[in-house]
Order: C-alpha cells, then structure tokens, then sequence
C-alpha cells in the first residue's frame, strides 16, 4: 500500500496506463486496482504518463506499444478514412466522431450488441458495426488505441470548427 507523497513504481505505473488504455479516462473506481493511491493521484499520474510518453504497455495483443504524439500522417490517415466512412454512411464527420466517442464510452462500460440496438440515435447497427470496424482498422495502422483515435478525432473536429468559425465562435 502506497502512502502519500510515495513515488510510483514501473508495476503501478504499467497497471494504470493498462487500465487507461481499456477504459480512457474514467477515474471513477480506479482506486482499487491501485490501493493506496487516490483517485486524484492516480489522475495526476495518468496525465503526467501520456504527456511524457514514457511509458511502455502491453495492448491487447501482447505487443509492448509506445504512448506517443500523434504524427500529421496518422491524423490525415484518420480523417481520410473517417471522410471516406462518412460518404458511406450519410453522417458528417462530427457527427461520426460524437458517435465513436459514444461506442468507445459504452463498450468500455461493458455494454454489449443488444443494448446498442435499443439506443436511440440516428444511428443503425450495421452504421455502428462499420464505424467500429474503420475504428480498429484506423487503431492498427496509426498504432494507437481505439478510445485515442475516437478523442483524436474529437480533437481534429474541434479544431477544424475553430479554423472555420474562429476561436470566439464566428463574427
């Protein structure tokens, strides 16, 4: 158990970018796959880790990845095939990336296939089973994770929103 004040160890450490890594930053309950550390230390400790990219973890299949900035190319490769997904699928680019952003949330909150067909939104299963696909597709060619790409892409939309209609909203 961990007092205050204790420096992490490269065990809790690679516990906590693992765990962020399935669940994206929902801090609530954290505490007790790391005793001893308090939801806000933990936080502190995840921020710190992803902006260092420091820190090796093992993804889903085994592979030792890299926590690392996301490169033009990747960001690029993302939005070529979100804007290709998005001519397959009726819905502009925020709206699919309102919409990963919501399936990432979901599934790491253990839902499964049947609750996603009683959802209400404008969105069909097979719209949702594609997304998903393009999303994990998108995750193993820029090497980050599917909860990265879904909050990279909310990143580039908010951005291209700002570029269209400046920073205080438009004129």
């Amino acid at each position: 158990m961990a007092s205050p004040g204790t420096s992490w160890s490269e065990d809790e450490k690679r516990k906590l970018m693992a765990y962020y890594e399935t669940r994206g930053p929902k801090w609530l309950g954290w505490a007790e796959i790391l005793p001893g550390r308090s939801e806000d230390s933990i936080r502190v400790m995840a921020s710190k880790l992803r902006e260092e990219y420091e820190l090796d973890t093992a993804n889903s299949s085994g592979q030792n990845r890299r926590y690392r900035k996301w490169q033009e190319h990747e960001q690029a490769m993302l939005l070529k095939m979100m804007l290709r997904l998005s001519r397959d699928v009726g819905h502009d680019v925020p709206d699919i990336s309102r919409e990963l952003k919501r399936l990432v949330n979901l599934t790491n909150t253990g839902y499964d296939v049947e609750t996603l067909k009683r959802k209400k939104t404008s969105w069909s299963v097979r719209e949702d089973v594609l997304l998903l696909k393009v999303a994990l597709k998108a995750s193993k060619l820029t090497g980050h994770s599917v909860y990265e790409c879904a909050s990279q892409l909310v990143r580039l939309v908010k951005m291209a929103k700002e570029v269209r209609d400046g920073p205080m909203g438009g004129a």
